[in-house]
């Protein structure tokens, strides 16, 4: 008789969730995402995955206005008791829950090429909401391009506000439409424009000193009076 060894195999039983395509959802919507159970009746709706396959966690929140159905399965012990066999119609997608989690629905973020093509639909959303140049849509193209072209564009987009807001004043005036406006936010905002990175050595050394002394008097007044 051959000797047999034992060994353990690790798995999940998952139960599979949908994409809701017809709520509109997503960064140029607004709106979170939304999923919901796969029909019991389906083959494909549950299924066992390697832990090894697991990316990371998501949020969920359950769309509290929309109640709970028992539509989708019927009596099973893939739910909990106290759920009364009762499942929500549809769940939320918290995927602005924190700053890796934005990354990981667009791709971005170090290490998640893998995700890249996955995640296109939810990357061409981002970009259309915000405007942003078609050549970070591509990895290789990323890897290629002048970052100086980029820096040109932001710089132009800048003068347009200031070219924008002149023509403007030709016309109609703000005081004429009874508008009250803060000359202090208009030249901030053009100060952004105009803003020097080609700091040198010297002056970053300066910075650093006046951003440590002010830390530093921050933490003796609190040790002054003591505790309250």
């Amino acid at each position: 008789m051959e000797d047999t060894h034992r060994f353990q195999i690790d798995f999940l039983w998952v139960r599979w969730y949908g994409f809701d395509g017809k709520h509109k959802s997503g960064f140029t919507a607004k709106c979170l995402h939304w999923v919901g159970f796969v029909d019991g009746s389906n083959p494909e709706a549950f299924g066992s995955i390697s832990p090894a396959n697991v990316i990371r966690a998501v949020h969920l929140l359950p769309v509290y206005r929309l109640g709970t159905t028992s539509d989708f399965l019927a009596p099973s012990i893939a739910r909990q008791p106290n759920e009364n066999d009762q499942d929500y119609e549809r769940y939320s997608v918290a995927m602005w829950a924190d700053r890796d989690m934005i990354y990981r629905y667009c791709g971005l973020g170090i290490g998640h090429i893998a995700t890249w093509d996955a995640t296109r639909v939810f990357r061409e959303d981002l970009w259309k909401a915000f405007k942003l140049p078609k050549e970070l849509l591509d990895p290789l193209d990323l890897a290629d391009m002048d970052l100086d072209y980029v820096s040109d564009k932001s710089e132009s987009e800048c003068n347009s506000i200031s070219t924008a807001r002149d023509s403007d004043s030709e016309g109609t005036t703000d005081e004429e439409l009874g508008l009250e406006i803060d000359d202090d936010v208009w030249e901030t905002d053009s100060d952004d424009c105009d803003v020097d990175y080609n700091l040198d050595a010297s002056d970053l050394d300066d910075a650093e000193d006046e951003l440590v002394a002010s830390c530093d008097e921050d933490d003796n007044e609190n040790d002054k009076g003591g505790g309250e």
